[in-house]
């Protein structure tokens, strides 16, 4: 099957650790190992967290860092942050979805400060999708991403706050965006 389908391979290696669950570990983490990157990347999902999952952020294969980014995100597993940010400032997409959703409000405060050591279009994506968690704490936190994001030149940082500033409740920070992205020509 073509790059990360479910492959025979695939299949072989995460039916073994299903029907030996009490052994699966060993067996995905061989599989982890393997030759093929969709049987990795099926692997790591499978694992879902630990020490190998948060390496394979290193696979040179971008489907195999996908897969372990999502099943990190997944499984709130906090060790993949910072490989997370060294991906985000090598330019690799992989890193925003898993690193909007891991990111702390502290974490939030550092990418907001990545401007300029980041490809645009990337920070504005992850800002985004940050902006989007009604976890993220106090709306001061939310405030200093619109404004990292209001820095940002290009379409990605338009989208994400037209998308925050619609996204719920009246708040400062909504309102700031709302104002950002009208000043910036947005809804014309």
């Amino acid at each position: 099957m073509g790059r990360h389908g479910v492959g025979l391979g695939a299949l072989v290696c995460l039916g073994i650790g299903i029907a030996h669950a009490d052994r699966a570990e060993p067996v995905l983490l061989g599989c982890a190992r393997a030759r093929d990157a969709g049987v990795r990347a099926h692997a790591f999902a499978a694992l879902g967290s630990g020490p190998a999952v948060v390496a394979a952020l290193g696979d040179p294969d971008p489907g195999v860092r996908a897969a372990a980014g999502a099943a990190l995100a997944a499984h709130h597993d906090a060790r993949a942050v910072a490989p997370l940010l060294v991906l985000l400032r090598r330019g690799d997409a992989v890193a925003v979805a898993p690193l909007a959703a891991l990111a702390s409000a502290e974490t939030a405060r550092q990418l907001a400060e990545l401007a300029g050591q980041v490809p645009d279009a990337l920070l504005a994506q992850t800002l985004g999708a940050l902006l989007l968690r009604r976890d993220l704490g106090p709306d001061t936190v939310s405030t200093s991403l619109v404004r990292a994001l209001g820095s940002l030149p290009g379409a990605d940082a338009l989208a994400a706050l037209k998308a925050y500033a619609d996204a719920g409740p009246a708040r400062a920070s909504r309102r700031e965006a709302e104002q950002l992205y009208l000043r910036r020509g947005g809804g014309q």
